[in-house]
């Protein structure tokens, strides 16, 4: 190489290093001047022009409260103590954000250009809000950015970008301002990062939401999309959440991220088991298994996300935590759109019983404020269970006022005692059962009272026919007007037990009886202390509870081998006080009534009976009822009582009215009479003329009581038999249970009739009976004539 070209190279490879070194002089020494400058200063004496340039770059005013300190080096790092952030004004507390420690490190060449780049901000401990207020405006939308930069100056405008956010040990608050209702979860760690701002945004995080760890990871659109108010691009997102073996993916985009606006969003979740997220749902959302779900969200404007393509599907889940005996086999919900149908089918066993629920439910957005109106509210579901089929279709004209409900019922069930595993308790064996009503809203619409309409039940036992309403805007009511042509009561009863229906209705039925030994005395009342009239309490608390007016009517009624025909009853009950009746019925060749009232609003109800019948054969419904027989016959009754009291015992011991019975034809119970008569006629009559013992055949017996203040007066007592008549007189004191009657028997013996007076009185419980012969001694027959006087009971009955 000649010494030229070597001497050429020389001098460019000295213009190089001059050069290199003239540019490194000329990068670094300003860098190291401002470094140098950096580290000299007071660094709080630029505290608000860093917390102008945070606010440009968060969006919101920030504070800096404590010591602010600057470590020089090739990256500036700002160390600052106090941190906070401006909530939005009507926000529920000053700030936004709290920190108690905050780290800014700035990018080396900001320094050279006047940009602010913030390559990493790290926050430690700290607490952000995020809320709306009642209009739903959103705190973090960063409205004072604009109005908060400082404004440009020379031929460019300053920027300050943001590269990485790292939070440790926060807390973060969600609060929703129309309802009220917060959110709180711990942040042990969160990391935003993105290459650059345009770069896409990178996140992670580490949550716990009370004990419960949710993992998260994200990717989004570039950080200063964010701050871009006006650009209408998509920023999209991709976000995985994990928890407790749950997953949920969000992907989609946002037009308008910062308001969380414009977006466009496909939801997958699955769970392995909700109930492992029960702290996370909605309270009586049951623990189901294998969940999958779907669906579809986007912003279309309006105050509701246009939900699409929803499906949710569960594998086998066993429900008896939440309902004893429930399983699901299969569930699978679909819904296309809000604004179309929900169809459901369900597959399960409830109590071993296989159950499938199949149809569809109404558009979910029927059901949302300012629904169109007009726009019925469709219902039509089916269920299968133990044989049976029940169905439900119709729809609610308006379901945000709940009015206009008219939904068709219907259900045929072969066999009831099948469904009994269903309600845990025995059912009768009621055969082939049909029914069908419709359930209907009330003048207050449905939330106020419920009612079946045109109901319509048929079974080999009876049928049923009416209207039935059910009530509770501050207490339960009943409302019911039904009639019906036929109630076999004896078969329902049998029904009960269908292994032997015609033992149990021949147990109930009553025939007449032609010895002594199938009528017995009733038994004696319970006993309370030392009386014989029960001294507990009246069962009225009942009456308080619920109120009731029923109207009713049956042609035909059989119970306890009776008949009841053109039966006619109604039950009012207000405010604790009770009217039964009118009740009316033919019955046993005649005709009978009822009206009982109870007022139980005080402590001491009033309570009032009427009772009247005329020619009704009592016999088999005496002896139905329960009430063992002491006389058959064709009776004429009379009887109109009314009492106040606590207690049984009271109520008998302030009893007023009156009580007439005449009863014709009959036969009495002969040991009613037969111990007292054989007791005053030991040995006066021979053994051979004894009470018969076989029969005691009526021809009437008649009784008359005035009763005032529990104190019966007998007004006309008599009685004509086979070989006995006779009169009584005297008073009975239900208050007291004393007794002070005057007895006139009279035995008939051959062709002689031999008179027994007899004195009765003492106590109920040991009553004492002896000889009662008038003032003169001599003792004288009377005549049938006067037990029996003519009809004295028809001038209380008409």
């Amino acid at each position: 190489m000649s010494s030229r070209r070597r001497r050429s190279r020389r001098i460019s490879r000295k213009l190089l290093i001059w050069a290199g070194s003239a540019a490194a002089v000329v990068v670094v020494v300003p860098i190291v001047t401002v470094l140098v400058l950096i580290a000299m200063i007071d660094a709080n004496a630029y505290k608000s022009r860093l917390e102008t340039s945070l606010r440009a770059a968060l969006g919101h005013e920030v504070q800096i409260r404590g010591a602010l300190s600057v470590s020089a080096s090739l990256s500036p790092r700002l160390e600052m103590d106090d941190v906070t952030v401006r909530n939005m004004a009507g926000g529920s507390r000053p700030e936004m954000m709290r920190v108690e420690h905050m780290t800014v490190e700035l990018a080396s060449w900001s320094l050279l250009t006047g940009d602010v780049a913030i390559e990493r901000i790290a926050l430690s401990r700290p607490d952000v809000l995020f809320e709306t207020d009642a209009s739903g405006r959103p705190n973090w939308r960063g409205e004072e950015v604009a109005a908060a930069k400082p404004a440009a100056t020379g031929a460019a405008a300053k920027r300050t970008t943001l590269l990485a956010v790292h939070v440790r040990d926060g807390r973060a608050t969600w609060r929703d301002g129309t309802t009220g209702g917060t959110v709180t979860a711990e942040i042990r760690r969160l990391s935003l990062t993105s290459a650059s701002v345009e770069a896409p945004l990178i996140a992670s995080a580490e949550l716990y939401y009370g004990r419960q760890r949710i993992n998260m990871s994200a990717q989004t659109g570039p950080w200063a999309r964010l701050f871009d108010m006006s650009a209408k691009t998509p920023w999209g997102v991709f976000v995985n959440l994990d928890s407790g073996g749950a997953k949920l993916t969000v992907a989609g985009a946002l037009t308008r991220p910062n308001e969380f606006k414009g977006y466009s969003l496909r939801l997958d979740a699955a769970a392995p088991d909700l109930g492992a997220l029960a702290w996370l749902l909605p309270p009586g959302v049951p623990p189901m298994r294998n969940v999958t779900a779907t669906a579809r969200l986007l912003d279309t404007g309006g105050d509701y996300p246009d939900v699409s393509a929803v499906q949710v599907q569960t594998g086998f889940s066993n429900l008896d935590r939440v309902v004893p005996t429930l399983s699901v086999e299969t569930l699978r919900v679909d819904m296309q759109r809000l604004s179309e149908p929900i169809v459901i089918s369900l597959e399960g066993a409830y109590a071993s019983t296989p159950l499938r629920v199949t149809g569809s439910l109404g558009a979910p957005s029927l059901l949302l404020p300012g629904a169109p109106a007009g726009v019925g509210y469709n219902v039509d579901l089916a269920m299968e269970a133990g044989g049976a089929t029940l169905a439900a279709r119709g729809a609610i004209a308006d379901p945000i006022k709940g009015t206009g409900m008219n939904i068709a019922l219907g259900a045929r069930i072969p066999d009831l005692a099948l469904l009994a595993p269903l309600i845990g308790q025995r059912l009768p064996a009621l055969k082939k059962i049909a029914f069908a009503a419709t359930l209907a809203d009330g003048a207050g619409g449905f939330r106020q009272e419920v009612v079946l309409r045109e109901i319509a039940l048929s079974l080999a036992q009876g049928d049923l026919a009416g209207e039935i309403a059910f009530s509770n805007p501050d207490r339960p009511r009943v409302r019911a007007d039904v009639k019906s042509s036929l109630v076999d009561a004896d078969g329902l009863l049998a029904a009960w037990d269908e292994t032997k229906p015609m033992e149990m209705a021949s147990a109930r039925r009553i025939v007449r009886p032609t010895r002594a030994a199938d009528l017995i005395a009733p038994p004696p009342m319970p006993r309370r202390g030392d009386t014989m009239i029960a001294d507990s309490p009246l069962p009225l608390d009942w009456l308080r509870r619920f109120d009731t007016d029923i109207r009713a009517s049956v042609r035909e009624l059989r119970l306890y081998g009776a008949v009841y025909r053109d039966l006619a009853a109604s039950l009012v009950l207000s405010d604790g006080r009770l009217v039964a009746g009118p009740v009316s019925a033919a019955m046993g060749g005649g005709q009978a009534g009822l009206r009982l009232s109870v007022d139980a609003r005080q402590a001491r109800a009033n309570v009032g009976l009427a009772v009247k019948s005329t020619g009704v054969d009592i016999q088999p419904y005496l002896a139905g009822w329960g009430l063992l027989p002491v006389a058959i016959g064709h009776a004429d009754i009379d009887a109109g009582l009314t009492g106040a009291g606590a207690t049984w015992h009271e109520l008998a011991g302030q009893l007023e009215g009156h009580v007439a019975l005449m009863l014709r034809d009959g036969i009495l119970d002969p040991r009613l009479a037969r111990g007292a008569v054989a007791d005053a006629m030991r040995g006066i009559r021979s053994g051979e003329d004894r009470v018969e013992a076989a029969r005691m055949e009526l021809r009437c017996l008649s009784l008359g009581l005035d009763v005032a203040a529990g104190r019966a007066t007998v007004a006309q007592a008599g009685l004509d038999a086979v070989r006995f008549f006779g009169t009584a007189e005297g008073m009975v004191d239900l208050g007291a249970e004393t007794a002070a009657l005057r007895l006139r028997p009279n035995l008939r013996a051959r062709e002689t009739v031999v008179p027994v007076p007899l004195r009765l009185d003492g106590g109920w419980s040991q009553p004492s009976i002896s000889p009662d012969p008038p003032a003169g001694g001599r003792v004288v027959a009377g005549s049938a004539s006067d037990a029996c006087p003519v009809s004295p009971f028809l001038r209380r009955v008409p």
